[in-house]
């Protein structure tokens, strides 16, 4: 049987790569260790591979075949997909894959009544995968991944209890599936900086109360020990304004056996949160008047515009005709007069209205707004602007960003 020799849940908020020097001092201190504490661990664990369990930011689905879990099969990860280079500030990298392994997971699920899908060709990566793999190292240690890939933008979203089930069924299939000898690293990567999340007997995985502006302080970095009752090395971590995608984590103690869980409210995952922070001042709006609409509940999965805008995502030669010739590129797309004056005001408020997914939204607004460097202070705040109906904000010296 194969064993698990390593356990790890980790942040990947964007900010951690393209940001990071804006950080307090401190804070810089605080991350870099617990990362390097993490690519040391995976140094000394001599593993055969590394399975990365993950949150899926659309970049890889239409919203309409949205699959609950994708699998990674490809013989080699390369990354990040090029529409979130900028946005994150990292460099590409290249880590070898482990089909074989891929496949008996794949197939280990689906025999134990776990729909899942799966893909031989490259995975698009942002920040997802991205992060953990950047300030880990993992390139450098030459072992081998597998991303496993899970929705948490797109409604039904597993839960956590879903997915501390699914850890429940990966461990047996490392323990039963697997090939002899085959020493097993666990590595969740999720947004915990707006929600909070619990595992049980020690406390292993906390976060503070989220902030007014739906953004907590501190996120957490946990190694856990496999198939013990315990864990170590909790520390607190720098965090971005994101989704707070904990399912990802539950997998982990689950896998491992290292804690036991328990669980947190319903509604947690990273699309509740990414539509908490695109409307958190909501309420303010509606004092105003108007019915405000941002939320997971009012999604329209039929949109064309949602199409469009991932086409944007995964075509840069289309990004830059839409730059060019707008009003083009949109005829191409059947989009209803309500959807297409909306885009070409930029009224934002209005698209939600129709029903657009506010998480595909913060994207189409970086596209819009001609700014998807790190950061991407100008489109959120053109982005905000337009949905709480308010003039757009000035730069310092009066000029519209």
């Amino acid at each position: 049987m194969a064993t698990t020799a390593f356990a790890v849940a980790a942040s990947h908020a964007p900010g951690l790569i393209g940001m990071f020097d804006q950080a307090p001092t401190e804070s810089q201190t605080v991350v870099s260790s617990a990362y390097g504490s993490i690519a040391q661990h995976i140094r000394d664990a001599d593993l055969d591979v590394i399975l990365m369990v993950a949150n899926d930011h659309m970049a890889n689905n239409r919203i309409r075949e949205y699959p609950d879990f994708v699998i990674g099969m490809s013989p080699e990860h390369r990354g990040p997909a090029e529409f979130f280079k900028d946005w994150l500030g990292c460099g590409e990298y290249t880590i070898p894959g482990r089909p074989d392994i891929a496949e008996a997971i794949f197939n280990g699920l689906s025999r134990r009544g776990v729909r899942a899908s799966a893909t031989r060709e490259n995975l698009n990566f942002d920040d997802n995968i991205s992060v953990p793999v950047v300030k880990t190292e993992i390139e450098a240690s030459g072992v081998p991944i597998i991303p496993i890939l899970q929705n948490v933008t797109v409604p039904p979203i597993p839960d956590q209890h879903r997915c501390y089930e699914i850890g429940q069924q990966l461990a047996d299939i490392i323990e039963h599936d697997l090939p002899d000898g085959l020493r097993v690293g666990l590595f969740a990567t999720g947004g915990m900086s707006t929600s909070r999340a619990a595992y049980g007997t020690s406390g292993s995985m906390r976060n503070s109360t989220s902030g007014s502006s739906g953004c907590s302080p501190t996120a957490i970095t946990t190694r856990f020990c496999p198939r013990s009752r315990r864990s170590t090395s909790t520390r607190p971590e720098l965090a971005a304004p994101g989704n707070c995608s904990a399912g990802s984590w539950s997998w982990v103690p689950s896998a491992s056996g290292s804690a036991t869980y328990s669980g947190t409210p319903p509604g947690t995952s990273g699309a509740a949160a990414s539509a908490r922070q695109l409307g958190h001042d909501l309420d303010a709006c509606r004092k105003r008047g108007g019915e405000a609409t941002v939320s997971l509940e009012n999604i329209n999965r039929a949109l064309v515009s949602h199409d469009l805008v991932q086409d944007l995502k995964w075509n840069a030669d289309l990004r830059q005709e839409f730059e060019q010739d707008e009003a083009a590129v949109l005829d191409r797309y059947d989009l209803t007069p309500a959807e297409r004056t909306a885009i070409e005001q930029r009224d934002f408020r209005a698209l939600y209205d129709l029903g657009f997914h506010p998480y595909l939204g913060a994207q189409f607004a970086r596209i819009l707004f001609a700014n998807n460097k790190s950061g991407a202070t100008s489109a959120v705040q053109l982005l905000l602007a337009s949905i709480r109906q308010e003039s757009a904000p000035s730069e310092p010296d009066g000029s519209r960003p």
